[in-house]
Parts: structure tokens; C-alpha cells; sequence
């Protein structure tokens, strides 16, 4: 009788685990955000985020110039390097797949007793590269140069999938807006093109995008490329008020508080300030630097001034903590990195590059060459370095080379060639395989 007591005298009741969210904003630069000093008024409600309760930190680097090795980099932990979840330098129709025994972040939390979810809107996101493996749900929506899910329609499907079950989880929310080709919806657009003079249109025709993205075209006027940018901003404008929806969602359902909420993105992009457009063409700042929003219990909000690799983020994710966390939530002692190192590039040769607080080394292995950039208050490279150029240039490339091992280009990792060919199309629409392509061409 007294243990049947002590047994119904104890609630043996636990907190509730708190959800982690992962959002991932598809080639939304870190300088498009105002908090970060941007000349658009079009992120307002995460400016009010980092004003109040989350960490921002002003020097985040994604690993690669695209989605698919980057996006792989922040769900493994593993740089494009080693993961190899890459395109064939040889073959553009060729690319890598994660293996299914690879521990991801939603292996982690589901080992954990976490639902997991991701909701996808590029094709390079498809599950035929892998990143499928450890969700519950994949909910995966390809997306052409225009026509996609929208950012709006996405949480509505995350905060529906979340009322399923009232157990923790773990939601990877993908937003393709603002990737070209900008078509913002009503009321945004309008918001900072209206009666901008301009000759070119968006959403551009297929030809047009293709042109400016391969360089084939020229780039345009300063008026139109201010035009473009404008267009840009409302697409960001957009993901800003859909990524608000979620937060207000995730308060709505009392699981805000205790929640781990990060954004972040895969890469950002160029806007002809250094020659191209678009991304995929270099590892500089317009197309590497990305915002970090880092919002959990005891973080302390506003600006921190640190280097920030990707791989770094998914330590963080592993189990909410870690240095990264530690600055976040302003630790006395926690310390951020030295520098961050990227590769992999879509177009053209195999560059790599490290960057510090200051300057960026860029090595072209194909052809023994360099580029060490200064860097401006922004983080944008501002003029190449005249100074002390070769003692520079050989303290960064010993680094560069101690992180990946080697200067050589990886081959990809359990080789897929795109056979499916709705995905190839889309792919190729985006100008991601080149137009004399053809389906399932063998990898070599």
C-alpha cells in the first residue's frame, strides 16, 4: 500500500522538449537585411526579431556558391569537400548523392524521439540527391525560373504538419523567394519598383535571365540593375512577412518560447557589383556572405561580430549549444573562428577561398593563380590587396590548405546522373546543365 502511494504521489512528468526550426531563405544575401544596414525596408519584422530576442551575427559564410552543397553542408556538418555532394566538374548533368548511412540533423533529432520535417521549393533540394533520408515528411515542390510555392504557402504547410502531434520537432522550412526569376505577389509588388525608370522587366523572359545569368548578355544600365535589385527586395519583403507567419504560428501554439529558431541561407547573390550575376560564378562576399539569425532561451539580442562557417551553424543545430550558442546567448569566453573556407563553384573552373575579418584569398588550382582581396566594413571585398601581397597570400593558403586537406577539386560522392526529366528540365531552365545536355548522360 505505501509503494502505491509513492507511486501515485508522483506526477513523473517532464518539460515538453522544445522544437528546433531551421529556415533556409534560398539566395538571400546578408547585406539585403536591415538590420544589417540595407537600403531597403524590406525585412521589417525580422529587424523587430533581432531588436527583441534573436542574435544576429554579421560575418556568416555558406560553404559554397550553390544549393545543393551548401544545403548539404548545414543538414551533415561536413564541408562540399567532404561530403562531395557536388556537380561533376566534367559532366554538368553528373552530381553527387548522401549516402543514406550519413548522420544528418534529422537522424539526430529523430533519434532523439523528435518528429522531422523539411518543406522544399528548389530542385536541387529533390530527394534523388539524398536529402530526403531521416524525414518523416519531405514535402518537395520543384521550382522553374517563375512559378513556385511561395514562402506564404510553405508555413502554412509546416504549421499544419506541427498540429498533427503535440510531441518536439525538428522543421527544416525552405523559402524560395527571392531565387531569380523575381515575381513578387501582391501587396509586395510594387513596394520598390513602382516608378523606377527601367528598360527591362521582371519576371525576365527566359532568354533574358539565361543571357544576364550566363554573361552572355551585357549587364545592363545602373537604372535597370537598380530596377533588378528593387525587384529582389520584394521577393525578400515577401519572405519576411511569410517567415513572421511562422513565428507568429509557432507563438500562437505556445511553442515559441523554448524554440530554437535559426535563419540562415544557402548563398546570396551578385548583382554585376563585381562583373556577374546571379550566383554559381565565384566565392566572393556577394554570393558566400549570409545572414545568421540565431533565437533560443538566454540569447541575448543584437549584433555579434563574428566569423561564422556553415559548418559552424550545424554544430550549433546538433544540439542546440556549442560555441556558436555560446555567443549567441552572450558567455563570457566563447569564441568564434579565425576564418571561414568555401569551394565549389557551377561555372567555370574549381575556385577556392578563405576569408577573414579583413581579406579574401581566392585560389584558381586550374591555373596556379590568386586574388587577395581587402575587405571593406561590409565584408565586401573593396579592392585587390598591394600591401605585403606575397607574405599575406602564403598565411592564408597554408590555412586554406591545413582546413580541406589539399587544393584538389573532390569528385562527387556516390555519383547520380539526372535522369528524371521533368527535374532535368528545371534544371536546366535555371541554367544549373547545360543546354546541349541530355538526360541521364552516364557519369564518368
Amino acid at each position: 500500500m505505501l509503494l502505491l502511494s509513492l507511486f501515485l504521489g508522483c506526477s513523473c512528468s517532464t518539460e515538453p522538449e522544445p522544437d528546433v526550426v531551421l529556415v533556409i531563405v534560398d539566395t538571400l544575401r546578408a547585406d539585403a537585411m536591415g538590420f544589417a544596414g540595407s537600403d531597403f525596408d524590406s525585412t521589417p519584422n525580422l529587424d523587430t526579431l533581432v531588436e527583441t530576442e534573436a542574435a544576429w551575427f554579421d560575418r556568416a559564410y555558406s560553404s559554397s556558391s550553390w544549393t545543393l552543397a551548401s544545403t548539404t553542408t548545414l543538414l551533415t556538418g561536413q564541408p562540399s569537400w567532404e561530403h562531395r555532394v557536388i556537380r561533376s566538374a566534367t559532366n554538368t548533368a553528373c552530381f553527387g548523392r548522401l549516402p543514406d548511412h550519413v548522420p544528418t540533423l534529422p537522424s539526430v533529432w529523430r533519434g532523439r524521439g523528435y518528429r522531422t520535417g523539411a518543406w522544399i521549393n528548389n530542385g536541387f533540394l529533390a530527394p534523388a540527391f539524398g536529402l530526403n533520408g531521416s524525414f518523416d515528411v519531405y514535402d518537395y515542390e520543384g521550382a522553374a525560373p517563375i512559378g513556385h510555392r511561395t514562402a506564404q504557402e510553405t508555413v502554412d504547410l509546416a504549421l499544419a504538419w506541427l498540429d498533427e502531434d503535440d510531441g518536439p520537432a525538428f522543421m527544416l522550412v525552405h523559402i524560395m523567394e527571392p531565387h531569380a526569376n523575381y515575381a513578387p505577389e501582391a501587396p509586395f509588388a510594387g513596394t520598390f519598383t513602382k516608378g523606377l525608370p527601367h528598360d527591362v522587366e521582371v519576371p525576365f523572359a527566359d532568354n533574358i535571365h539565361y543571357g544576364l545569368m550566363s554573361g552572355m548578355l551585357p549587364p545592363p544600365p545602373a537604372e535597370d540593375i537598380q530596377y533588378i535589385r528593387a525587384a529582389y527586395h520584394e521577393e525578400v519583403l515577401q519572405s519576411d512577412a511569410a517567415i513572421q507567419s511562422l513565428v507568429d504560428g509557432l507563438k500562437s501554439r505556445g511553442r515559441w518560447d523554448d524554440t530554437t529558431f535559426v535563419l540562415t541561407s544557402d548563398h546570396g547573390e551578385e548583382f554585376w557589383e563585381q562583373g556577374r550575376y546571379e550566383h554559381g560564378h565565384t566565392l566572393r562576399s556577394p554570393v558566400t556572405h549570409v545572414p545568421l539569425i540565431v533565437k533560443a532561451p538566454g540569447v541575448v539580442p543584437g549584433k555579434k561580430e563574428s566569423i561564422v562557417p556553415a559548418v559552424a551553424v550545424s554544430q550549433m543545430l546538433w544540439d542546440n549549444g556549442g560555441q556558436l550558442m555560446d555567443q549567441a546567448r552572450g558567455v563570457a569566453g566563447a569564441l568564434g573562428a579565425d576564418f571561414a573556407v568555401m569551394d565549389d563553384i557551377l561555372y567555370g573552373p574549381e575556385s577556392l577561398s578563405i576569408v577573414t575579418r579583413s581579406e579574401r584569398l581566392v585560389l584558381h588550382p586550374a591555373t596556379k593563380t590568386a586574388n587577395l582581396w581587402e575587405l571593406g566594413p561590409d565584408g565586401i571585398e573593396s579592392a585587390q590587396a598591394d600591401d605585403d601581397v606575397q607574405n599575406r597570400v602564403a598565411t592564408l593558403q597554408e590555412s586554406l590548405y591545413q582546413t580541406r586537406g589539399s587544393f584538389d577539386a573532390p569528385v562527387p560522392l556516390n555519383p547520380l546522373a539526372i535522369s528524371d526529366p521533368s527535374l532535368f528540365q528545371m534544371l536546366r531552365e535555371l541554367g544549373y546543365v547545360d543546354a546541349d545536355a541530355t538526360p541521364g548522360t552516364p557519369c564518368q
